[in-house]
């Protein structure tokens, strides 16, 4: 077993060093011109050094006949003829300098030198070997298979490659474990293509992942929540006139962010309304890119929506009712997105609010809420995660959730990242409805309008 890592790790050795050419060679999975190579190496070298002594015998030569000028106070630039032939002799030699082809013959030899492309062919097949033996990431990083030392430290660039590979196939412990051996690197003065703020986000991104999964998997919190939090309400806004006598029935999961569930929101005859309309007008979902905010499919989200503005008495209804439950502006609120996942259908984790262009103010509030309703049961997954309190929420037909995604003083929260776990029996339908911000956010008793506790 020890020859065959032995064996992978060399080749690794020969991707290392790359050439921005194309060769006839596949380095990735052959190391038998290895020897050729080197000799070619030492070759490129010897030619390397005989090329450079020449030039500097030009450069030996115009300082000498500077000197001499200089120290017979000759002018190169008057009109006899000493300093004519010497501006004349001087453009030739700097001439000759200039144009001389010092790697002239180099090019042709660098064909059998790996490239990019097998540089990276050869990462690929040095985590699919990391894989099946189960390398530790920290051995492998420092040149260490087994207990065999090999002698190479990876770099920084060397480890960002491996966990840009492990993110690609999915693997998001080894990719922890590449990213973390990179900015080790950085810290340590190693240069890098990331920067150091790129592999720590993407860090951090990996690690939510990891929450998200298990958080899917198990439904219950990642960290421990006090159950004194939960607090069950018969809820109508501070006496909002239109809730005294028909109260929402409320449950407080958690106000660190605040996010609150309400029951019967939607009656079954309303949730079929919806449905109906969206029927024919289905889309792919398409996500934002925050500096861009240019929309896109892909796989972030798979899932399916489609957008109902508030004409026609259902929707006004609906629009209505999650104003009075909110006590929030509803006139600057988005359309309704009627979205259904199906089996394998999620959305990775992500925030409702976006980030104010780098370049550009914004042309349009930001999302100050969102009011979730659920459409329908489902049979297994498809909850709805918090990765900051560690919250799992299973749907429950006709419910809602409701979380500020701005704090009191307006600015983005970033407690409320979210995701949806993939669906693994049924469907699930939920209607989004995301409330803008109006700059009137205070009311009565100073208190925040929308804060359920």
């Amino acid at each position: 077993m020890k020859r065959k890592l032995i064996g992978a790790f060399l080749i690794f050795l020969l991707g290392i060093i790359s050439a921005a050419t194309e060769n006839k060679y596949g380095w990735h999975s052959t190391a038998f011109q290895f020897q050729e190579m080197m000799k070619k190496d030492l070759d490129m070298l010897r030619q390397l050094k005989n090329d450079l002594d020449h030039e500097r015998n030009i450069l030996s030569n115009l300082k000498q006949k500077a000197t001499y000028e200089l120290e017979n106070n000759i002018p190169m630039l008057d009109d006899d003829s000493s300093g004519e032939k010497f501006n004349e002799q001087l453009h030739e030699d700097v001439q000759d300098f200039k144009n001389k082809e010092i790697f002239s013959d180099l090019k042709e030899k660098l064909n059998i030198f790996p490239n990019f492309t097998d540089r990276y062919a050869v990462l690929e097949n040095l985590f699919l070997v990391q894989r099946l033996y189960k390398l530790k990431t920290k051995d492998l990083a420092q040149g260490n298979i087994n207990g065999f030392p090999v002698k190479y430290n990876m770099t920084a660039n060397d480890c960002a490659d491996m966990g840009d590979i492990a993110t690609g196939k999915k693997v998001i412990d080894l990719c922890l474990e590449w990213y973390n051996e990179t900015l080790e690197r950085i810290l340590a003065g190693s240069p890098c293509k990331h920067s150091e703020k790129l592999v720590r986000d993407g860090i951090k991104h990996e690690e939510d992942l990891l929450k998200c999964k298990k958080l899917c998997r198990d439904g219950k919190p990642i960290l421990p929540i006090d159950i004194n939090q939960y607090k069950c309400y018969l809820w109508d806004n501070f006496r909002d006139p239109w809730l005294i006598l028909q109260p929402y029935k409320m449950e407080v999961l958690t106000d660190n962010p605040n996010i609150a569930r309400f029951y019967d929101v939607v009656s079954d005859y309303e949730i079929e309304e919806l449905k109906s309309f969206c029927m024919d007008h289905f889309a792919s979902a398409k996500t934002v890119l925050d500096k861009t905010q240019v929309t896109k499919i892909g796989s972030s989200r798979i899932a399916h929506n489609c957008w109902l503005s508030d004409g026609g008495d259902t929707l006004k209804k609906i629009s209505d009712r999650i104003g009075h439950l909110t006590g929030l502006d509803m006139s600057p609120s988005e359309m309704l997105q009627v979205a259904t996942y199906g089996i394998g259908g999620h959305y990775v984790p992500h925030f409702d609010w976006h980030k104010k262009n780098e370049t550009e103010e914004y042309t349009f509030s930001n999302r100050i809420g969102t009011f979730m309703l659920y459409l329908s049961d489902v049979e297994q997954g498809g909850s709805t995660i918090f990765l900051h309190p560690g919250l799992a929420v299973p749907p429950v037909k006709g419910s809602a959730l409701f979380w500020h995604n701005l704090d009191k003083s307006g600015s983005l929260d970033n407690r409320t990242k979210h995701s949806a776990c993939h669906v693994l029996v049924g469907n699930k339908w939920v209607a989004n409805k995301w409330i803008r911000e109006t700059k009137k956010e205070m009311c009565k008793k100073t208190e925040y309008i929308g804060r359920i506790v």
